[in-house]
C-alpha cells in the first residue's frame, strides 16, 4: 500500500470515529427526551389511569383501523375501487381516534 492509501485509511477512521460518536450522541439526547417526558408526564397526571385512558384511546384507533388501511395503501392493489376503500377505512380510523380520544378527555374530568 502507498502514503496516499495510508492517509486515505486514517482519515476514514477518524470520520467514522466522528460519526460513532454524533449517533452516540444522539441517542443520549433521544433518551434524555424520552425519560424527561416521561418525568413530566408523570408529574402533571398523578393517576395512571387517565395515561392508560389516553393511550388506549389513541391507539385503538390506529391499530385497528389507520394502520391496515396504511399497509393496504402500501401494498400494489388491482383496482382504484379497493384503493378508495382504504382511504375511506382511513378517514374513518381518524374519526374513530378522534372521537374516543375526545370520549376519553371528557371523561377525565
Amino acid at each position: 500500500p502507498s502514503e496516499a492509501d495510508a492517509a486515505d485509511s486514517a482519515g476514514g477512521a477518524a470520520t467514522i470515529s466522528w460519526q460513532r460518536r454524533k449517533q452516540r450522541s444522539a441517542v443520549a439526547l433521544e433518551t434524555a427526551l424520552i425519560m424527561g417526558t416521561a418525568l413530566f408526564i408523570s408529574a402533571v397526571i398523578p393517576n395512571v389511569q387517565q395515561v392508560f385512558s389516553l393511550a388506549g384511546a389513541f391507539s385503538g384507533g390506529v391499530v385497528c383501523f389507520n394502520l391496515p388501511a396504511y399497509l393496504a395503501l402500501k401494498a400494489p392493489l388491482p383496482s382504484v375501487r379497493d384503493r378508495t376503500k382504504a382511504h375511506i377505512i382511513n378517514v374513518f380510523g381518524i374519526v374513530v381516534t378522534i372521537v374516543s380520544l375526545i370520549v376519553s378527555i371528557m371523561d377525565m374530568a
